[in-house]
């Protein structure tokens, strides 16, 4: 089973981007492949996240607020810099 959607929407979407790849700079094909990659970045980011129920949020923010008042925090370089190495940006 191939891992791409075949609907007639995204058929149609394909075919208007591959007839306008022939047209472009190596310049153009290298911002649309950046572009690409960001949307992949994206996708493989938000694949992971599932929703959760009222109260599993809420037990999640409760544990935060606990660990808080602990004074188990972390400046917002270091939860970046774990968020970064997490997911390899």
């Amino acid at each position: 089973m191939s891992e791409f959607p075949r609907e007639a929407a995204w058929q149609e979407s394909y075919q208007r981007v591959s007839r306008i790849l022939p047209v472009l700079t190596k310049k153009e094909l290298d911002i649309l492949a950046d572009v690409a990659d960001e949307f992949r970045k994206k996708t493989a980011f938000t694949d992971g996240i599932s929703p959760l129920s009222e109260k599993e949020m809420m037990a999640m923010i409760d544990h935060a607020m606990d660990q808080a008042d602990r004074g188990e925090v972390e400046t917002l370089e270091e939860t970046m810099a774990d968020i970064d190495e997490a997911f390899g940006l």
